[in-house]
């Protein structure tokens, strides 16, 4: 398989293009941090010392440098949340502005505002059903990105949040990058006792575009993308962390969290500018010793970070309350919202049902139809079927195909915007024999 091909054939499965290489030198930075007894730690058995920690985390890089107001991405999961809890006890409700995008039917659309009522006044729902999608506007944007990043295009195309929300471009904004992956989400239920069993794993969990078709050849091995051996650093780290952290989360969400650009304007120097850098409370050092330092049986199930949010944010975490009938209590709020408002289409836990957006946005349709084209006369990818991708899809027929034509069109728009070539074998492994 020549390396034009292996990208192509890494990103339809990871969803970006895994490095061992930039794996390895974030492990060195981990492995070092984890070391160092002068990072301070909160205490594992006080949630209020979690707390104290976090708040003093954003803090010093909110008021201390004078922010009044702040903005926060809002979704219906708990990183998010936490740090809206947090931001409650730093600041005044109405200097806190949130919002959440979706379309109804997804649960961040149908739950994020139910967490927040009678807690935030500032919340915005920006639908996404409406957007305008632009072949143009997303290769410029997505030509913007760091070189090494070959990732989707991203789920909402409904212009800036700010824009349309009329703000100041100075506030500060919050993101919850690497939240899950630090307090445990990620990993799996038997920890990995070998490299080989944590590499199965990883490959299984984090198969990005899923569906009722297959887009990728046979001869595919997903493994030659990443290590062949543990990464080479602390042995404090568990071998599944290694994986997470350093290929999916560094190499693929840390850029959907906010991208780094330069900063020319005026107020560079007292807040990252939104528009370039969010601010990420979960990265720092503090936060990120403390969970790995903790005993992995209270990262499991995010047992200690579900117990610290469940206490300190009682308002916003509802469903972290002890449920009754057997029911989650998440669950039972989707079931209540649904008798109360059907949802356009089928429920999704995505942020973006593609299926649904392809059927109720003829731009969206129209975007689609003209890069699949494209991709298809580059001959890059003759194994997809994308006569039968497409006739499933305008056919609606039974099954998911949404998230196969989100990556299929990604690819082509990464290659309109110069981030694929046959020149950069980006996905190549790391040996550590060299």
């Amino acid at each position: 398989m020549d390396q034009l091909t292996r990208n192509i054939c890494d990103f339809l499965w990871y969803g970006f293009l895994p490095c061992a290489e930039r794996a390895q030198k974030k492990y060195t930075e981990y492995s070092t941090l984890i070391e160092d007894d002068s990072i301070e730690v909160f205490d594992r058995h006080s949630t209020v010392s979690i707390r104290d920690v976090l708040c003093r985390i954003i803090e010093e890089q909110t008021t201390k440098l004078g922010a009044g107001t702040v903005l926060l991405p809002l979704s219906s999961g708990l990183d998010s949340r936490g740090i809206l809890g947090a931001l409650l006890e730093i600041f005044e409700e109405k200097s806190i502005i949130a919002y959440t995008l979706g379309h109804a039917g997804t649960e961040d659309h149908d739950l994020a505002r139910y967490y927040t009522r009678g807690v935030l006044t500032n919340h915005h729902i920006i639908s996404v059903g409406e957007a305008e999608w632009d072949t143009a506007e997303t290769v410029e944007a997505v030509s913007r990105r760091p070189d090494e990043c070959v990732l989707g295009i991203g789920e909402f195309q409904a212009g800036s949040a700010r824009k349309i929300l009329n703000l100041d471009p100075s506030i500060p904004s919050l993101v919850g990058y690497l939240g899950d992956a630090i307090s445990g989400k990620k990993l799996p239920k038997i920890i990995s006792g070998c490299w080989a069993e944590a590499l199965e794993r990883f490959i299984s969990r984090n198969h990005a575009y899923k569906g009722d078709m297959e887009i990728l050849p046979a001869d595919y091995d997903p493994a030659a993308a990443l290590s062949p051996q543990p990464l080479a650093g602390s042995m404090r780290i568990l071998l599944d962390d290694q994986l997470d952290l350093c290929f999916r989360q560094e190499q693929r969400v840390r850029h959907f969290a906010g991208f780094v650009e330069e900063d020319k304007s005026e107020t560079a120097g007292r807040f990252p500018q939104p528009a370039h850098h969010a601010i990420r409370p979960y990265e720092d050092p503090r936060w990120v010793r403390s969970f790995l330092s903790v005993p992995t049986r209270l990262r499991m199930d995010q047992k200690l970070y579900r117990k610290f949010l469940a206490r300190r944010f009682r308002r916003i975490f509802p469903d972290l309350q002890k449920s009754h009938g057997g029911q989650s209590t998440r669950r039972r709020l989707l079931n209540a919202l649904v008798r109360k408002r059907p949802p356009a289409g089928k429920r999704s836990s995505f942020h973006v049902d593609f299926d649904h957006l392809f059927h109720t946005n003829p731009k969206f349709r129209t975007f689609c139809e003209e890069n699949v084209h494209d991709l298809t006369a580059r001959h890059v990818v003759d194994w997809v079927d994308f006569d039968g991708l497409m006739g499933r899809l305008r056919d609606r027929a039974k099954g998911s195909y949404g998230r196969l034509l989100y990556a299929l069109v990604s690819l082509e728009i990464n290659f309109k915007a110069g981030k694929l070539t046959a020149d950069v074998p980006l996905g190549a492994a790391l040996s550590h024999s060299a």
